[in-house]
């Protein structure tokens, strides 16, 4: 079981994520902007932040680092497909970046997946 903040403006979208990572045993806190955002991973101990882009996810990844704050793993949810957007995200230390629309079963996978790795306190990267 892994403590999950789901941030996101659309309140179906929360809902969703909600119920669908309460029924595989998850915690999930939900915050429905940037600042809230923020203040939740400063208080609290995550394991994995789903964010959507538009919530000021590159800003509170930044302003995470400048205070030398820990950081849990990221996954930014976003319309933008664009390989720009993609890598700024992953640069600013996101872990996953998953596109909108998307596939509930294959995005709670990958979900599973980066929790499997901050549990065994791995980057994802290789030497």
């Amino acid at each position: 079981m892994a403590n999950i903040l789901v941030a996101d403006k659309d309140e179906t979208m929360r809902e969703l994520l909600d119920v669908s990572l309460r029924r595989t045993n998850h915690d999930v806190k939900m915050a429905d902007n940037g600042e809230k955002t923020l203040d939740m991973i400063r208080e609290e101990s995550f394991d994995l932040v789903i964010i959507d882009y538009s919530l000021s996810a590159l800003e509170i990844l930044q302003r995470l680092r400048e205070n030398d704050d820990e950081i849990p793993h990221f996954m930014i949810l976003s319309a933008k497909s664009t390989p720009d957007s993609i890598r700024e995200c992953v640069e600013a230390g996101a872990k996953d970046y998953v596109v909108k629309p998307f596939n509930l079963p294959v995005l709670i996978k990958r979900i599973e997946l980066l929790l499997q790795i901050a549990q065994k306190g791995l980057s994802g990267t290789q030497p």
